[in-house]
C-alpha cells in the first residue's frame, strides 16, 4: 500500500516489466487513503509460486491473502 497513487503506480509499472499484471485499489481506513496494488486471483498454484518467486527475486515485498471461495 501506498499514501499517493504516484507511488503505486510507479509499483505497477516495475511489475509490469517483471511480467506481472496488477491493479490498484483506492482504499479509506481511518479516514486516511491508501492505493494498495494487486496482484491476481491466482487460482493455480505453480502460477502463485512462480509470480511469488519472481517478486522475491527482484525484491518486492508482497503479501499473500486467501480469499474465500478459492
Amino acid at each position: 500500500s501506498f499514501s499517493t497513487y504516484t507511488d503505486a503506480d510507479r509499483m505497477r509499472a516495475q511489475l509490469a516489466l517483471l511480467g506481472v499484471e496488477s491493479r490498484i485499489q483506492k482504499v479509506t481506513i481511518d479516514e486516511k487513503t491508501y492505493h494498495r496494488v494487486r496482484i491476481g486471483p491466482l487460482n493455480d498454484l505453480n502460477e502463485l509460486n512462480n509470480t511469488r518467486d519472481r517478486l522475491r527475486d527482484a525484491r518486492v515485498e508482497i503479501m499473500v491473502i486467501r480469499l474465500d471461495g478459492n
